[in-house]
């Protein structure tokens, strides 16, 4: 299987852990646009799927799909939220998990890359 490195920049810390129940929620990373896709290395053609969509990606119909309840407050906010949904995506991949869904993590990586591509719009675009 061949890999494909994301161009530019990456990710500063990895999801973080589940919290202990009753525990409120650690808060969602905030990662710079720059940043979002350094490192990021997954198989030649779900990085090629997703530079397809993101050609396609539209902010206002996509991401209420993709983090349904989630309103980023800043360009950090939703970066960092993005990476640790696609995380989770990883994961269950790599896992082979049974609710892997390889749309959703399509449209996802998509996200991250339209998003750290135009980091200078407004998030109520």
């Amino acid at each position: 299987m061949s890999f494909a490195y994301f161009p530019a920049q990456a990710f500063a810390t990895a999801a973080p852990a589940i919290p202990p129940k009753g525990a409120e929620p650690a808060p969602t990373p905030r990662i710079p646009p720059a940043h979002a896709l350094r490192g990021l290395r997954r198989p030649r053609i779900l990085a090629r799927a997703a530079r397809a969509a993101a050609a396609g990606y539209a902010r206002k119909r996509d991401l209420p799909r993709l983090l349904p309840g989630f309103s980023p407050r800043d360009p950090s906010e939703l970066m960092g939220k993005l990476r640790q949904v696609e995380a989770e995506c990883e994961k269950a991949r790599r896992a082979k998990a049974t609710g892997y869904c390889a749309v959703r993590h399509v449209g996802i990586l998509a996200a991250l890359i339209a998003e750290a591509a135009a980091p200078t719009r407004t998030l109520r675009a």
